[in-house]
């Protein structure tokens, strides 16, 4: 029975008559994950980082010009802007644009809002890209499995790996998530066979794969350090190194020869690098088609705040001052090294601005599956050796070629829980690839002769395989039952682990089916789509961004129905919006100041003259003026009271779990806003 299962878990085939169904079980997964994928691509508004990315590509590939979003890498950016090269979309010239006047995210919202083409199509077009990289991240997982543990162990980690949730949802929007875990996952398995084998083929594809992390986010640099390390596990290997490039031969014995060998490997790796990023960037210094005096003194003065503001940047300066690196690259990290500094995170009911270590650990609890969690335990278990049963069929050499993806996994973990920027369980995504190789080994747990265990095993692939059906298509939003559930998620984790802003069209259905005639609609939304374009007939509570620039609706609160995005339920980013808005401190808030405007605006509305004599009469214009300031004061004080009162109710529904939505009376808003 030892040498059947052995057999069994290995995955051999006797002969290639078996391919065929190999390869329809590998098609029928992909298949499954690509439908997915665009099913809720077809459902999700523009989630936040969206806009600014399509445009900041399209200004790539047509203007040459680099100062959109130069934080998110540039290979994102312009694979997802590629088939919407061609459409004609419309955007602003940025050659006649000074740098002053420039805003990402003005840019990007006109583009999708403003075009002749319908958001939704420019939407699909850059998210089908985005989710062929993520059939490509499939497949590496899928042979890097079939290498170390056969086809019956590949298939487990392509099914993991199609049926993932947040894979699912990351593989459906427009950002850099999913390029920089496919960018990671080749570098890691490129890497790992350049160690073994130096040809021209292993120098050239390592090389490629780390040039395209580079040019993806700025964490590439979290490979540095792997990269040694395996070098140094390579060394402490006592095997030769063999060597063929073209028609020079030789294999390396000494360790010092070997240490050599690599690190030539390196240097090339490191010029290949080089000369990517530079090719990303037009082989152009400045990040400005344009570039005229003023421009560049404005982009001298942000650099240097860049620094000051964030010491560790000054490392930067000397790259920038010889023109060793393109200026938008050297920018972009700038400015990542700033403001990943001091971000509000939210976690659990509490709001703490600079991070906390366990975010990470907590959102992976928490964001995956009870059935890949115990996957997980199972797996780490089974490669310790910790079951007796298990140790015959797992010889070290597996674990050996399991190293690689130990040796990221451990690393990439290390600095998520050193960094400070705790914003979403996505900047987890680029792991977990490697998690579902490692994942693998599970299986050998389930080798032994037990009805029992091969029960275990089926039940846990039926239960994960509901978990991500049941949640379809708000993959986002899936929290386990320890999290409470999707409903409860937003208790737990807000922004991109749950509310990215994807659910408008989803509200709108609600809507559509569930207001009645009269009711009234109060919005409060965390996102950069333009609410307009999904919602009419709606009052806007406070928002994360300025939904109607240049217009002033004063409006009092009344019974209805309030639709909270869960980032603005929880204040996350309360204290900044109301210091930008009204240029108030959090600590200069009281009851006695809501009282004393609560007061002056209800006299306002009770004796104001009409709109229409404001432009006459000057003192009717200095009354508007003044009321309009207190307003917006007011305005933020009163939804601020609002979302504290409702802290302790239940939602009466959700839009995809992104959206709390609440039937108020009229009595609820009294008891709020009195509270």
């Amino acid at each position: 029975m030892a040498r059947k299962s052995k057999l069994w878990i290995a995955g051999k085939l006797p002969d290639l008559e078996r391919r065929p169904v190999e390869y329809g079980a590998v098609l029928l997964l992909l298949a499954i994950h690509l439908l997915l994928v665009l099913s809720a691509a077809v459902q999700n508004s523009p989630v936040f980082d969206e806009s600014v990315h399509i445009s900041g590509g399209l200004s790539y590939w047509c203007q040459n010009d680099y100062r959109l979003n130069p934080e998110n890498g540039n290979f994102p950016q312009r694979w997802a802007s590629l088939p919407l090269v061609f459409q004609k979309l419309t955007m602003p010239d940025l050659l006649k644009t000074p740098l002053v006047e420039t805003d990402s995210w003005s840019v990007g919202r006109e583009l999708l809002f403003s075009s002749k083409h319908s958001p939704g199509r420019i939407l699909l077009c850059s998210r089908m890209f985005i989710a062929l990289l993520s059939i490509i991240t499939a497949l590496a997982v899928y042979f890097s499995t079939r290498k170390i543990f056969g086809v019956k162990g590949a298939l487990f980690s392509l099914f993991l790996y199609s049926l993932y949730p947040e894979m699912l949802a990351h593989a459906g929007f427009t950002t850099s998530d999913m390029a920089t875990a496919l960018a990671f996952t080749l570098s890691v398995i490129c890497i790992w066979n350049v160690l073994h084998q130096i040809t021209v083929k292993n120098i050239l594809l390592s090389s490629f794969a780390l040039g395209l992390l580079f040019i993806s986010k700025f964490s590439a640099v979290i490979i540095i350090p792997v990269y040694l390390i395996l070098i140094f596990a390579r060394l402490f290997r006592n095997e030769p190194l063999e060597c063929s490039v073209f028609h020079w031969k030789k294999t390396f014995a000494p360790q010092s020869h070997r240490l050599l060998a690599h690190l030539s490997v390196s240097f090339v790796n490191a010029l290949v690098i080089f000369t990517v990023i530079w090719a990303a960037y037009g082989f152009r210094f400045s990040m400005l088609a344009n570039d005229n005096a003023q421009d560049r003194q404005v982009l001298d003065a942000n650099f240097r705040s860049f620094c000051k503001s964030a010491p560790e940047t000054k490392v930067l300066i000397p790259f920038r001052d010889h023109s060793i690196l393109p200026e938008a690259y050297l920018f972009g990290f700038a400015f990542v090294m700033k403001y990943s500094k001091a971000r509000y995170t939210f976690i659990n009911g509490e709001t703490d601005k600079g991070g906390c270590w366990y975010f990470f650990p907590y959102a992976f609890l928490l964001k995956n599956p009870i059935p890949l969690l115990v996957i997980f335990l199972l797996s780490a278990l089974s490669i310790t050796g910790y079951f007796p049963h298990v140790r015959q069929y797992f010889p070290r050499e597996k674990l050996y070629q399991l190293l690689p993806f130990i040796v990221f996994s451990a690393v990439y973990a290390i600095f998520a829980v050193s960094s400070s920027l705790n914003i979403g369980h996505r900047h987890l995504l680029p792991v977990y690839p490697a998690l579902f190789i490692i994942s693998a080994s599970a299986i050998y747990f389930f080798l032994e002769n037990s009805k029992f265990l091969k029960i275990t095993l089926v039940i846990l692939l039926a239960w994960y395989a509901f978990e991500t059906f049941w949640i379809q298509p708000h993959y986002l939003a899936y929290f386990n039952q320890l999290g409470g559930g999707p409903k409860n998620g937003y208790k737990c984790l807000v922004d991109s682990s749950l509310d990215w802003g994807q659910d408008l069209k989803t509200l709108r259905g609600w809507l559509d089916g569930n207001k009645k005639p009269g009711e009234t609609v109060y919005v409060s939304y965390f996102g950069t789509a333009d609410m307009n374009y999904y919602l009419s007939d709606v009052r806007k509570l406070p928002c994360y961004f300025e939904q109607d620039r240049g217009s002033f609706d004063p409006f009092g609160m009344k019974a209805g129905i309030y639709c909270i995005s869960a980032t603005m339920f929880q204040l996350v980013y309360f204290e900044t919006a109301f210091r930008e808005k009204t240029g108030m401190k959090s600590s200069e808030i009281n009851e006695g100041l809501f009282r004393s405007l609560s007061a002056e605006i209800r006299d306002y509305f009770n004796n104001s003259t009409s709109l229409e004599n404001i432009k006459s009469d000057p003192k009717e214009l200095t009354k508007y003026l003044m009321f309009k300031k207190k307003f917006e004061i007011y305005s933020y004080l009163r939804y601020a009271k609002l979302c504290l009162y409702l802290h302790k109710k239940k939602p009466d529904a959700y839009a995809g779990y992104s959206i709390l939505i609440f039937r108020l009376t009229d009595k609820d808003i009294e008891d709020a806003l009195s509270n």
